[in-house]
């Protein structure tokens, strides 16, 4: 079992030492929740309270629709304080490649990202 990989369709495992290998999955369940923004004035939404309280989720607080483009760059330059403010990173289009990307993203446009 050590060092084999296990590939099944969308997703891959492999074991990385441990010696233990994904042989099944025996249940999975997806839960999609659609959502639309009512106003189009800006793609910020509040995070429900349990979900703030953890302080695992960076919400940045932008006034545009382009809450992909922040969130990349939230990734790709990290801050240890008010994390959830544009005005602690670069603009997201000052360092991302977002030529012919239109905001808000949608799903075919995030492989056309991808690419550049």
């Amino acid at each position: 079992m050590g060092g084999s990989n296990i590939n099944f369709p969308g997703a891959e495992f492999s074991d990385s030492g441990s010696g233990w290998a994904l042989q099944t999955i025996v249940s999975l369940e997806i839960n999609i929740n659609k959502y639309e923004v009512g106003n189009g004035a800006s793609s910020y939404i509040k995070l429900p309270e349990q979900i703030a309280k953890k302080q695992a989720c960076i919400n940045i607080k932008n006034k545009d629709e382009a809450c992909f483009g922040w969130s990349i760059v939230s990734a790709l330059y990290p801050v240890d304080a008010n994390s959830d403010r544009t005005s602690s990173y670069p603009h997201y289009a000052a360092v991302l490649n977002v030529d012919g990307i239109e905001f808000p993203m949608t799903l075919p446009q995030i492989a056309k990202f991808e690419k550049k």
